[in-house]
This record gives structure tokens, C-alpha cells and sequence, in this order.
């Protein structure tokens, strides 16, 4: 199933469900069509009045498929798409990517935003919303909230960390040494309720030292051990995650009036880039099965000819040791011939010089009796 089917089957599921409320009207393009042309807005454009689509001749306009995209945001399409995502990408694997979560924020510049506003001043007080993630080891966002710009990450820290979309089952894992789950957090969340919270929780909570609220008689801060660092330095990787959504122009700024609309957006976005490796993973099993495959049936012909070689052999030598003993068998008769043809010559001698010694006699006595 492409993305696209997933997608288009969660719209059809919540069209059933809300086809009697008032935002739900009626459907005069396909679902199919939508779904499609939102994906296509997410990836090139920026405004929806700029955007247009064509279909059966016919203009699909970008308000249009902006009404649909308000439409599909209160039903909670969008909520729904990334959890049933998230569900396939959590099938496997579950405990090794639960096991380092990692929480970070990140500013939203506004543009023509109207809800949740604050002005940063790490941004040159420009007005924005922040976003807080808290993402697992494969920086995979699993909770997701909205803030003002102007707020603290400790302060929104909490509202965050009761929105999970999925289960992390911290609590089962709690004293699994091989599973038990870390928090790795900047010094952004020093807190002693996050710590706390988190600790009881059932998390190993890795923090960077918060300089900027310590007392002054306490700037001698022991440094994170190496075997600690190793494991905080992981952190990093939740950067990632928001260098994914400002990839998309989209969402680099608030162009969205509401926060619902922009989060909608922002949970397409996600769904995509997450249903991507989930299909990366089922691929790579399904060459590694293929692979696994391809050696073992090298591996029998292998088998097979090695077989084949011993029993080839086994026969040869057979063969051999056969002519062999047929070599063997000649050669004996052979010297069985040459010694009776030896005894045979040895006889004719003896019976040859008797002979001789006879007529020697024979001719001895004649000579006798002649004189």
C-alpha cells in the first residue's frame, strides 16, 4: 500500500464518520484527488491561493482544496494518518526505538498567523509559535504540541509530555536493564519538576546544567562523565527532526491563520516522512530475506557439488583401485607364466646333459672294448 491509498482510505473512514456534521459537505471531486493534490502542495507551494490542479478538464482551485483541508483538519484526518503511521512503524523494533527519547523545540516565524503568538527575543523579538517535540532513537516525533513563541521550553515542556501519540510503556521497562528508557534534554528543561516527573516516571534522565539559574557560589558544576556523555551526545540527533520540517517550505513560516490548519500540515509532513522509512525498513528485511535466501541456495549448491565431487571421486578411485587389481591379477599371472616356462628350460637342461653324460659312457665303453 503507497501512502497515497493510506491516506485517501483514512479521508474515506472519517467522510463515513462525519457525513452528517456541517463541515462536511458534499464531495465533488474524488478523495483520491485531494489527497494527492495536498501532498503535492506540502512539497511545492506555499500559498494556497497560488496552487490549481485539473481534472477531467475541469480546474481543481487552491481554495478549494484549502476548504478541504480545513474540512479534513476537524475531523482529525490528519491525527488519525499519523498514528496509524506511527502503529506501522512501531511494529517492530518497539523497545530499542523507545529507548532513548529526546525532547527539543523549535521557533515558527509568523506570517499570517493568529493564534498563539510571542515574540522571541533569540529571534530579534520577532513575533512566531514554537513547537515541542519529544522524539525516540530514530528522532521519529511521538509527541507534539504548540506554544506562543515568547515561551520557555520547561514551561511547555509538561503539555508536551502529555500528548504522546503513542504508548512508550515506560513504566513496563522501568527496571529492564537492557530496555529501560533515557531522556536526553538540553539545559533548556533543567527543572527539578521535569526531573522529577520524568525520574518517577521511570526514565534515566541525562540534562545539560542550566548556568543562567544556578547560584553564584555554585558555578564549580562537576562535568558530565564520559560513559554519560556518550550517551547524551544523542541529543543531537532530535536536531534533525527540524531540519525535516523546514524542508518544506510550508512550514518553514506561519503561513496558516490557525494553529489547527498549520498543524494539519505539519502531521502530513510527518506522515510522509515517517511512512518513507517504515517502507525503507520493509524493504531492506525484504532484501535481507532475499539475500539470506540467495546465500542459502549458494551455500546448498555448494553443498550439492561438494557432494557430487566426494562421490565422483569414491568412484574414480573405485575404477582405479579396479584396474588396478586387474593390473595386479595380469601381472601375476604373468610371472606364473615365466616361471613355468624357467622350470620347463631347467628341465630341458638336465634332461639335455644327461643325455650327454650318457653317450660320453656309451662311447667310453665302446672304446674299452675295442682295445
Amino acid at each position: 500500500m503507497t501512502f497515497l491509498e493510506l491516506f485517501t482510505e483514512v479521508i474515506k473512514t472519517q467522510n463515513s464518520k462525519y457525513k452528517d456534521e456541517k463541515y462536511c459537505t458534499n464531495v465533488r471531486y474524488p478523495p483520491e484527488l485531494y489527497a494527492k493534490e495536498l501532498l503535492r502542495f506540502t512539497r511545492n507551494s506555499i500559498y494556497f491561493s497560488r496552487h490549481s490542479a485539473t481534472y477531467n478538464n475541469y480546474e481543481l482551485k487552491g481554495k478549494r482544496i484549502n476548504t478541504r483541508h480545513l474540512e479534513y483538519a476537524r475531523m482529525d484526518v490528519y491525527n488519525i494518518l499519523y498514528k496509524t503511521v506511527l502503529n506501522l512503524y512501531f511494529s517492530e523494533n518497539f523497545c530499542d526505538k523507545m529507548k532513548f527519547q529526546k525532547a527539543d523545540s523549535t521557533f515558527i516565524l509568523n506570517k499570517f498567523g493568529i493564534e498563539s503568538l510571542g515574540r522571541n527575543i533569540e529571534y530579534k523579538s520577532k513575533q512566531g509559535i514554537k513547537i515541542s517535540f519529544i522524539v525516540e532513537s530514530t528522532n521519529v516525533p511521538i509527541a507534539i504540541s504548540f506554544a506562543r513563541g515568547s515561551d520557555a521550553d520547561s514551561s511547555i515542556f509538561h503539555d508536551t509530555y502529555n500528548k504522546f501519540l503513542i504508548d512508550p510503556k515506560t513504566s513496563k521497562y522501568k527496571n529492564n536493564k537492557r530496555f529501560k528508557q533515557h531522556m536526553l534534554i538540553d539545559a533548556g528543561y533543567d527543572s527539578d519538576d521535569i526531573k522529577n516527573k520524568l525520574i518517577d516516571d521511570g526514565y534515566t534522565v541525562y540534562v545539560g546544567k542550566n548556568l543562567r539559574k544556578a547560584k553564584p557560589q555554585s558555578f564549580n558544576i562537576k562535568p558530565i562523565s564520559d560513559k554519560n556523555r556518550k550517551v547524551y551526545n544523542k541529543r543531537i540527533g532530535v536536531e534533525n527532526t527540524n531540519s525535516w520540517i523546514k524542508q518544506y517550505g510550508i512550514l518553514t513560516c506561519m503561513y496558516e491563520k490557525t494553529i489547527e490548519s498549520y498543524e494539519g500540515l505539519l502531521l502530513l509532513v510527518l506522515s510522509y516522512i515517517v511512512y518513507n522509512k517504515y517502507i525503507k525498513i520493509v524493504n531492506k528485511k525484504k532484501l535481507d530475506e532475499s539475500e539470506r535466501e540467495r546465500k542459502q541456495l549458494i551455500h546448498n549448491i555448494e553443498i550439492e557439488q561438494k557432494r557430487y565431487a566426494r562421490k565422483l571421486k569414491r568412484k574414480n578411485d573405485e575404477e582405479q583401485r579396479t584396474v588396478e587389481k586387474e593390473l595386479r591379477k595380469q601381472q601375476k599371472q604373468i610371472n606364473q607364466a615365466n616361471l613355468i616356462n624357467n622350470n620347463i628350460e631347467k628341465e630341458k637342461s638336465t634332461i639335455y646333459s644327461v643325455r650327454i653324460g650318457e653317450k660320453i659312457r656309451y662311447i667310453s665303453i665302446i672304446k674299452s672294448k675295442l682295445k
